[in-house]
């Protein structure tokens, strides 16, 4: 008998949380491997802590999880992917909700590459990109002498840190290609304007002020969503065209803000990894398949900026133009060879990725 109880096999018991994530990490593993990714141990590893940290969002705002299943399945592919760990410190991606407890809303989960993932995929599909080195963070009181050039030799930017607790103003990217050439990227503080506008037009497509269209029909209903949209188009033209630190502080869009903006000891951080996104995101890139290309571009359009009045905007929700324009980041050695070498990589893509790659530009952020 003691035999028998010896050879019996130990029930291992598991929460509801374990078996989810199996299911749903294995899930993500077959679907990728449809594609002809096959994961590595560290993609699992995204994989996993990218499922703890949806369950965790679910959890805290009592969401189911399976409600939410698709979206979880699509973020857990996403992260073992480019490999973004959820979980890590500083953080290279976000999950965060949508639409939650609002009448006529499906709640969501949105997931978006930031901070030090950005550094990730810009030095794993960076076009000819060979070492990304560590990013300078500028503050009030440091000097600092931008780039310039004699003939197509550049002269690089001097900087002499004067002190630790200044606001940060600037951000450059020192970034080596495989010519052996050094490109400063370099985005400002007041960049961040568009990201903020973003932010607060994304709040604000939850804002009816009063105004319901719904179960309104034909010419009603019409008239109902221009009002909402007239609104919200006067709360946006009543900052767009003031600073960023004005537009933080300003009383009528508080409420379109969230607390990380807001909050005195979040918003520098935020500020800072707002511009870092701004430097690293228009850098060319070579995802050399579709499919990664695809789920790139779109964990990177949530938030992008869309003035209603530029016809050039396609109203469904096309990247808009002047977003990369206003973006910040400029590489300082446009005209330099390194340039050239970099356009026929480009072409090595398949024509999916070439025709596309030069639209991804401005970050994709919930806060």
């Amino acid at each position: 008998m003691a035999e028998e109880n010896k050879n019996t096999p130990i029930k291992v018991f598991r929460t509801a949380e374990q078996k989810l994530s199996e299911l749903f990490i294995n899930g993500a593993a077959e679907g990728l491997g449809k594609v002809g990714m096959r994961l590595d141990d560290y993609q699992m590893i995204c994989a996993k802590n990218a499922f703890k940290k949806c369950f965790d969002v679910c959890k805290a705002n009592q969401i189911d999880i399976n409600v939410l299943k698709d979206d979880v399945a699509t973020i857990l592919e996403r992260a073992a992917m480019f490999k973004l760990n959820a979980l890590a410190i500083p953080e290279e991606c976000y999950i965060t909700p949508r639409d939650i407890n609002k009448p006529n809303k499906t709640p969501h989960l949105d997931f978006g590459i930031q901070g030090d993932g950005n550094d990730r995929i810009l030095r794993e599909y960076g076009v000819n990109v060979q070492t990304v080195h560590p990013y300078w963070l500028v503050r009030e009181g440091d000097e600092f002498k931008f780039p310039h050039f004699k003939g197509l030799d550049v002269v690089p930017p001097e900087w002499e840190p004067k002190g630790y607790s200044n606001k940060v103003v600037r951000v450059v990217y020192p970034v080596t290609y495989t010519d052996g050439t050094t490109q400063y990227h370099i985005a400002d503080r007041e960049s961040v304007k568009v990201n903020l506008l973003a932010h607060i037009n994304q709040n604000l497509m939850g804002e009816y002020f009063g105004i319901s269209a719904y179960n309104l029909e034909g010419k009603a209903a019409i008239e109902a969503k221009e009002k909402q949209a007239a609104k919200r188009k006067e709360i946006i033209d009543g900052v767009k065209d003031l600073s960023l630190e004005e537009i933080l502080n300003h009383q009528s869009v508080q409420k379109y803000i969230s607390p990380a903006w807001r909050s005195p000891h979040s918003r520098e951080s935020m500020i800072i990894r707002k511009i870092r996104n701004n430097v690293t995101k228009p850098i060319p890139k070579d995802f050399g398949d579709s499919y990664i290309f695809e789920s790139y571009k779109d964990s990177m359009k949530d938030d992008e900026y869309k003035d209603p009045e530029d016809e050039r905007i396609d109203k469904e929700g096309a990247v808009d133009a002047e977003v990369a324009e206003q973006s910040g980041s400029r590489p300082v050695q446009d005209d330099i060879p390194a340039i050239p070498q970099q356009a026929e990589s480009v072409q090595k893509v398949p024509e999916i990725v070439r025709n596309e790659a030069e639209k991804v530009t401005v970050s994709a952020d919930p806060f």
